[in-house]
């Protein structure tokens, strides 16, 4: 059971990683690209409602890699490399 549940951990944290700088890497590279096409009323509106929804998706996998993080350390205290 232990080794399951380690295994469920670090696959959470690979996750929550991939989730947090694939969102950064997305927000960065397509979407503010694309929103500064957008004449300037649309913009805000626009932006806003994206953060707002990607918010609960960021704080979730900020609590995820934090979580499993401390999970991770601690299990593996004493272990060399």
């Amino acid at each position: 059971m232990t080794d399951a549940l380690n295994v469920l951990m670090r696959w959470m944290h690979i996750t929550s990683v991939v989730v947090l700088v694939g969102g950064v890497l997305y927000a960065r590279l397509v979407i503010v690209p694309a929103i500064a096409s957008l004449p300037a009323g649309q913009q805000d509106s626009l932006s806003d409602a994206m953060a707002a929804r990607y918010r609960s998706l960021l704080y979730l996998a900020m609590l995820l890699l934090t979580g499993t993080g401390i999970y991770n350390m601690v299990m593996n205290l004493g272990r060399g490399p």
